[in-house]
């Protein structure tokens, strides 16, 4: 795990690729215990990580903004079909 790429993964995944990506099975983490894995369940990350409310605020705002779009996006897409079928049938 020297690639640049894994700068930027997390203690505990990393912890928990190298278990699970060891090559003796009698050594190698089991399913259950992958699935009890404190990356997994999340509960050394939430820990070391406190997000001020603010932060978390914009954060939700922006997917909710993103969410919105891809809302408009549809419909838009939507009606735009809608207008090419009457336009096929010549009803406009």
């Amino acid at each position: 795990m020297d690639d640049c790429l894994w700068d930027y993964i997390s203690a505990g995944a990393k912890d928990c690729v190298r278990a699970l990506l060891v090559v003796n099975t009698t050594e190698r983490m089991t399913i259950t215990e992958a699935l009890r894995h404190p990356w997994i369940l999340g509960v050394k990350e939430a820990e070391e990580t406190f997000l001020p409310s603010s932060l978390i605020e914009v954060k939700r705002a922006r997917l909710t903004g993103r969410f919105e779009s891809f809302r408009m996006l549809q419909e838009e897409e939507r009606l735009a079909k809608e207008h090419a079928k009457s336009i096929d049938r010549g009803s406009i």
